[in-house]
């Protein structure tokens, strides 16, 4: 699998193993935004891990947003991904929002997932079978959304409910973006399902020029530009 799709299956995904990254590959920033307010900002880290005796693709996001009186940001969400030849592995997140946490672990078996949610004391196991994690293991039915008006549907885990649920994906236009001043065309993708209504903006190297849809921080945009521009 080429390194740009493995970036744009990655992005469309809904990642903690304590391993060190091997290499810097790259990095990306986006400003979230709420309507017109800037409430935060996400940044996304591509490297390479050690993951038991595999060396494995590792993509780590952080994103802070919405400042409390005192200035500090009330909202943290971390996510990492680990990737086996563009086959998820392992995946871990945890949103922070005043004082409470929601975590959730999912690591791939023969049969599918088994994922862990944690929220405060209580913690869930479920068993998914079969199942696609959020969009990484939909290469294939990615690779058919050749032009605008292409459909696909695909079958993805749905974290806040441990259920799977139909997702459908249509690529739907053509459409040239304004990034840190320069002009860049993406390739819009809507998805209905496992991400509710979301937009994905991709540019044509499969990067993540811009996201609009429900998140752990409500329904926001998520805008790629500079590390001196995303934070607010």
């Amino acid at each position: 699998m080429t390194s740009r799709r493995k970036r744009l299956l990655a992005f469309l995904a809904s990642a903690l193993v304590v391993a060190a990254p091997a290499r810097a590959a790259a990095d990306w920033w986006y400003a979230v935004y709420d309507g017109d307010e800037h409430i935060g900002y996400c940044h996304v880290v591509e490297s390479t891990a050690n993951l038991g005796s595999a060396v494995v693709q590792r993509f780590t996001a952080v994103t802070e947003a919405r400042r409390d009186k005192m200035g500090q940001f009330s909202l943290k969400w971390t996510a990492d991904r680990y990737l086996s030849g563009g086959t998820l592995v392992y995946y871990a997140s945890a949103v922070t929002e005043k004082g409470k946490t929601t975590a959730v672990k999912a690591t791939r078996t023969k049969e599918g997932f088994n994922v862990t949610i944690t929220k405060g004391d209580k913690v869930e196991t479920i068993d998914v079978p079969g199942a696609s994690f959020g969009m990484v293991e939909a290469e294939e039915a990615l690779a058919r959304l050749a032009a605008p008006g292409s459909r696909i549907e695909v079958q993805a885990l749905q974290l806040r409910t441990g259920k799977v649920r139909k997702t459908k994906l249509e690529y739907v236009a053509d459409q040239t973006l304004e990034v840190s001043g320069e002009i860049v065309p993406t390739k819009v993708i809507q998805a209905k399902g496992c991400f509710g209504d979301a937009t994905f903006w991709f540019a044509e190297d499969g990067s993540l020029v811009k996201r609009l849809g429900r998140t752990p921080l409500g329904k926001v945009a998520m805008t790629l530009t500079d590390a001196g521009s995303a934070r607010p």
